[in-house]
């Protein structure tokens, strides 16, 4: 125990060392809060057929929009709404298409003719970036961008090739915009509305491009630029995009996360395997991290990340997942569950810092395994040298009544998780009324599933310890969520730590429920 508390102090006291590029990290997420709304060239062209040019474009000027988006390929035909545009003082943003043309030189000419003076950011429409996928090429677009402007806006959800070297040259200077036209289809705009909201205070999306077929329409334009304002926290204000400035870790600072990610691992594998030859497996990351320090490669900075992710909920509910009724003793373990899987998390968002990950260029690598591993270990921890006929003789009514309420739950989250698949208009009402209530949703499946099958698993274990593992395999889910949730290292912290809390005092609260209904149906 003492040993423990040696390794521990250890950790610390090195992710102290490791604290001040979080911290400004915390900061510029902090205080960078200007956002822009824009329109694209076609759909201003379209909706200034029906009206007086002037008045619609003052309009929509004052009602809050920002700029608008014209391609670089049409500058010609496009100049007498350019300088329509730019007499309302509003910006003008060029997007730039690579297809790999001879005519593409002729395209950058009319750019920099285009911006004059004036720096600005550039927009890359294409999947290529300027030069790819030729490095000297792509040196000599950097260096002419960095001439004449800022730096460039990238598309949310949107692959492309060359990215990480291009913007390398660039410091990193890159604006995440949003394409309101793009994944989702039609949407009413009440729903544009709150995917606004959500892309500018939870994703650090500080560029909105209004792209869709809606977006013709004056009136529908109109309306939504100033619902926008409106619903937008105050927090925010309308202005000009910017990119995140340049930072990261010291070399110093990534080493001492380092050292603490092979403690970590270390205490982990002791906590969940009692056969010492396990403990071996702490080879891994000390070859990974002796590799990143030689050879400096990213990549194998993300692997050490996800090994610390990934044993983070494993090694929480090893230590802690022990039988016990006593509310007081439910809570303290609980409190160091927490606790060990919140050093995990700091020992990753130490080791993947900087503004590469901030602007979304570079990412966090295996979330699959993450989902995977540990549900994994969990299913076959429960079912360890136990008989099917075994378990049957064991369980008693009330707990196949458990295992179908937590199934439900589990199913139905499966069902209408994800991009494409359908979400009930009820529960996406339940879901904006949170955000409005809380500002960030807290996750479903951590305060509704994870939480409180871990909090009931301690009393079912008291009782029947091989039943209660079960409940251990979705009780890992909260703290597989909750490490996941950090992983999405382009969300703010304080956005993530806000989510985080709500999730863990709703998830206690259920967790008390359920253990009060359990101790009911039990009582004889």
């Amino acid at each position: 125990m003492k040993q423990k508390k040696v390794w521990w102090l250890i950790i610390i006291g090195l992710l102290l060392l490791s604290i001040p590029s979080v911290i400004e990290r915390w900061s510029i997420e902090w205080t960078q809060n200007e956002y822009e709304i824009i329109l694209t060239d076609d759909r201003l062209a379209q909706m200034l057929e029906i009206g007086n040019e002037e008045d619609m474009i003052e309009t929509l000027r004052d009602a809050g929009l920002s700029g608008v988006l014209f391609s670089s390929r049409s500058i010609d035909e496009n100049q007498p709404l350019i300088d329509k545009v730019r007499e309302a003082d509003l910006e003008v943003i060029l997007s730039y298409f690579n297809d790999g043309s001879s005519k593409d030189l002729e395209q950058w000419q009319s750019i920099e003719d285009t911006y004059e003076d004036d720096e600005d950011y550039l927009h890359i429409a294409s999947k290529n970036v300027p030069g790819y996928p030729d490095e000297e090429k792509m040196d000599l677009y950097a260096e002419l961008l960095e001439e004449g402007n800022d730096g460039i806006y990238l598309t949310e959800f949107k692959t492309y090739r060359g990215v990480s070297y291009f913007s390398e040259q660039l410091n990193h200077n890159v604006v995440r915009l949003h394409d309101l036209g793009s994944m989702h289809g039609k949407q009413t705009l009440e729903e544009k509305v709150d995917r606004t909201l959500r892309a500018v205070k939870e994703r650090n999306q500080r560029s909105i491009l209004m792209t869709s077929e809606e977006m013709a329409s004056f009136d529908f334009t109109l309306e939504y630029i100033k619902q926008v304002h409106e619903k937008m926290p105050s927090k925010f204000s309308l202005g000009e995009a910017n990119g995140i400035p340049s930072f990261g870790p010291s070399f110093f600072q990534i080493l001492t996360a380092l050292i603490a990610g092979i403690i970590y691992t270390y205490m982990a594998l002791s906590s969940t395997f009692e056969n010492k030859k396990w403990k071996w497996l702490t080879a891994l990351p000390i070859l990974i991290a002796l590799g990143y320090i030689v050879t400096q490669k990213l990549i194998l900075l993300q692997g050490f990340a996800l090994i610390i992710a990934i044993a983070a909920p494993i090694f929480a509910l090893r230590a802690t997942a022990f039988g016990t009724k006593a509310i007081k003793s439910i809570a303290l373990k609980f409190l160091k569950a927490l606790v060990i899987t919140s050093i995990g998390i700091l020992i990753v968002i130490s080791l993947l810092n900087g503004t590469v990950f901030l602007a979304g260029i570079e990412l966090f690598r295996g979330v699959k395994l993450l989902y995977v591993v540990p549900l994994l270990f969990f299913t076959i921890a429960a079912l360890w040298g136990i008989s099917l006929k075994e378990v049957i003789r064991e369980t008693k009514w009330w707990h196949y009544l458990l295992f179908g309420v937590f199934g439900l739950f589990a199913l139905y989250y499966v069902l209408r998780s994800g991009n494409g698949n359908f979400v009930p208009e009820w529960e996406l009402a339940f879901r904006n009324k949170l955000e409005e209530w809380l500002y960030a949703r807290p996750r479903t499946k951590e305060f509704l599933i994870g939480i409180p099958a871990y909090l009931l698993s301690f009393f079912v274990m008291a009782d029947h310890k091989k039943i209660g593992k079960f409940l251990l395999i979705p009780g890992v889910i909260g703290f597989m969520s909750i490490v996941n949730t950090f992983t999405h290292l382009h969300i703010p912290l304080y956005l993530s730590l806000l989510r985080t809390g709500y999730s863990i005092v709703f998830g206690f609260l259920i967790g008390m429920i359920c253990i009060k209904i359990y101790s009911l149906a039990v009582r004889k």
